[in-house]
């Protein structure tokens, strides 16, 4: 049992809250999707990075981004796999857009990067 008002948690025989004194509900639907993201890019350039993170933006596709050493197994910046080892961004999107978003990026044109300071 849960209280709609704080979030505490009960057990099932205990009918109201203590602090709040309103009833306990078993579930509260906070109207919020969980989504689970997956990796998508790694980025070390600053212009390609922000050319990616607009057009995400532009297609209402969730993401967020991560900074941490590479493992070597994304493509980065636009072309090949990098080294493992390096300290990168990863941009992660929401898995059920992930096809779209992937798509997305390997439409973008290298060139298109340095006009935007690359």
């Amino acid at each position: 049992m849960i209280c709609p008002e704080c979030g505490s948690e009960y057990e099932n025989d205990v009918p109201d809250c203590e602090g709040c004194e309103v009833p306990l509900v078993e579930e509260v639907d906070d109207g919020v999707e969980e989504v689970d993201f997956a990796p998508l890019v790694e980025s070390t350039d600053v212009a390609y990075f922000g050319l990616v993170t607009a057009r995400l933006e532009e297609a209402g596709i969730p993401w967020f981004v991560q900074g941490e050493t590479s493992l070597g197994v994304l493509p980065r910046d636009g072309g090949e796999m990098g080294d493992p080892g390096e300290e990168v961004v990863t941009v992660h999107v929401a898995e059920n857009r992930f096809r779209e978003a992937r798509q997305l990026v390997r439409d973008l044109d290298p060139v298109e990067a340095d006009d935007w300071g690359g």
